[in-house]
């Protein structure tokens, strides 16, 4: 019976990755002969079936579709294409590269106002800018393409960006924020049965969970998404997936695991040429050599891993190289190099990290609020001239229709009604944007309150070091002396240590003969008083012997 259930459970396997390959091939087959738009959409959906698995074929497929849009004019597909081309960059772990082609392609989405494409090109910027630290900029785009997603009523895309929008916060270490964002983005995606997005949801909430130490849970999540993936082919989050088991058992001791899923991962990661998670690899590896005190062999990853940081500009991967190389440095006892990699994080990640943080993420709703209001504002003055138009054309068709002033006057109320309620609406408005302005304002007074508590940390943080270089100095001259006096007890240890040894052996000769003397004595002398005297003398030597 297992066995008959394990052939069905192999033949669903093998079926789901068949299917997939299948998909991909016959794309591929009707790409030729293709021509103008029919080929463009073609090549779009090829771009979806392989840039998570095999990117530098979808990055040909994307290059193909801008070229071929462009040649035919079609300015719907050249935005789409170029948001295709920059996914695919951001994939591969280029995201400067990334980020300008979908600012090219918001560009155009805008000019030929289509919604669906603004809302992607929003969607696609916003996940840039977390791969690059700005996570301001990646919630003010990812908070865009939400809300319009909303307005418009779309599902496409929803659970990609909430998950995305919860990857923010949880930069910002915002966890009820994140975890809500991202189990909305996992029920989207599990309603959609959209399972790529089910695996990506999944190692997000397991990433939260290891940065709140959660590890059994986290592990439930990363085994989850490993499962997914044997029947949904997705290389990109199944190397994700499997570095998030090897921090799980990093984190509870278990190296030999930890390092065996680490060479997974990173074999992955090669394959799809993903310049990021390649470092990251390189950086958990590194972190786990120094914890085994293999600080040689750490310090070569080390430097490949700042290597590819510095070309992609991953400046949060740089703040753990500074981290991480702290950590060598101490166990290497390299004290000097270790505080200047040390003072090198903390710059860093002032730099990066705010205090105030979480405050400038809370004003984005904020702003994109007030925006709402003023369109609605607009919206209302507009519609105001409109009636106030409409109803001067009424009044006057009425006085060239009719001289009958009852019809006048009932038109004069409508229309005062009318200007009442809009004023009412536009009095609305201007009171919710006050209280927005007023909001603004004390979030504003609050993080200038937090920089100047900034800056007293930061001063008492140099005295604290001043004070640390003073006791260092003192503990050193203490070392000093008390190795000088460790000296000179040693030398007269050895000094006593022979006076006893000269001492013990000057005295025993005398003694020995003595004792023969005695034992001559007691053989040879016959008076039975002497006799006695010399065994008392014979004893009293044994036991001076002994003492001795």
């Amino acid at each position: 019976m297992k066995l008959k259930i394990l052939y069905i459970a192999l033949i669903i396997l093998l079926s789901s990755k068949l299917m997939s390959q299948s998909k991909t091939d016959s794309l591929r087959s009707a790409l030729n002969g293709s021509k103008g738009e029919e080929r463009i959409n073609i090549l779009h959906s090829l771009i979806f079936e392989t840039w998570l698995n095999y990117p530098d074929s979808a990055l040909k497929y994307a290059e193909q579709a801008l070229l071929l849009s462009r040649k035919v004019g079609d300015t719907e597909n050249i935005s789409k294409s170029l948001r295709l081309l920059g996914g695919t960059y951001n994939y591969k772990g280029e995201f400067e590269t990334s980020l300008e082609y979908n600012l090219k392609a918001l560009e155009i989405a805008s000019q030929i106002n289509d919604s669906f494409l603004i809302h992607n090109a929003l969607n696609n910027i916003g996940f840039v800018y977390i791969s690059l630290g700005n996570y301001q900029n990646a919630l003010e785009y990812l908070m865009r393409s939400y809300e319009l997603k909303q307005e418009l009523g779309v599902i496409y895309g929803l659970e990609h960006t909430l998950n995305n929008i919860g990857l923010v916060y949880a930069q910002a270490n915002m966890y009820d924020s994140a975890i809500h964002y991202f189990k909305r983005g996992l029920k989207v995606a599990q309603d959609n049965e959209d399972f790529d997005i089910v695996i990506y949801s999944q190692n997000n909430m397991g990433n939260l969970l290891l940065a709140q130490k959660e590890y059994e849970k986290a592990g439930m999540y990363f085994r989850s998404s490993l499962s997914l993936v044997e029947s949904y082919e997705n290389k990109n989050w199944e190397s994700v997936a499997l570095q998030g088991m090897g921090q799980v058992d990093m984190a509870e001791g278990k190296y030999d695991s930890a390092e065996y899923y680490y060479n997974r991962s990173l074999k992955i990661r090669k394959e799809i040429g993903e310049q990021k998670g390649i470092a990251e690899i390189y950086l958990l590896k590194a972190e786990l050599l120094v914890l085994k005190n293999e600080t040689d062999r750490a310090l070569g990853l080390l430097t490949q891993c700042d290597s590819i940081a510095e070309k992609i500009k991953a400046k949060d991967l740089v703040l753990e190289i500074y981290r991480v190389s702290a950590e060598l440095y101490k166990k290497k006892g390299n004290t000097p190099l270790s505080n200047e990699y040390l003072e090198k994080f903390i710059s860093l990640k002032d730099s990066l990290y705010l205090d105030a943080l979480e405050r400038n993420l809370s004003l984005i709703p904020l702003k994109l609020e007030e925006n709402k209001n003023r369109m609605k504002l607009q919206e209302s003055e507009i519609a105001l001239k409109e009636k106030s138009f409409q109803n001067l054309v009424y009044i006057s068709l009425l006085i060239l229709v009719t001289p009958f002033s009852f019809l006048m006057i009932l038109i004069y109320q409508r229309n005062k009604k009318i200007n009442s309620t809009l004023k009412k609406q536009n009095d609305k408005v201007e009171a919710q944007k006050e209280e927005i302005e007023t909001q603004k304002e004390y979030l504003e007074a609050n993080l200038k309150e937090l920089e100047r508590a900034k800056n007293v940390i930061s001063q008492q943080k140099d005295e604290l070091e001043i004070l640390n270089q003073q006791l260092a100095g003192t503990v050193d001259k203490r070392n000093y002396e008390l190795k000088k006096v460790n000296e000179r007890l040693r030398t007269t240890s050895l000094e006593l240590d022979n006076f006893i040894y000269k001492s013990s052996h000057d005295i025993k000769g005398p003694i020995v003969r003595l004792m023969g003397i005695c034992d001559l004595a007691l053989q040879d002398v016959n008076d039975a008083k002497a006799l006695e005297y010399f065994g008392m003398l014979d004893k009293a030597a044994l036991r001076l012997n002994v003492n001795i």
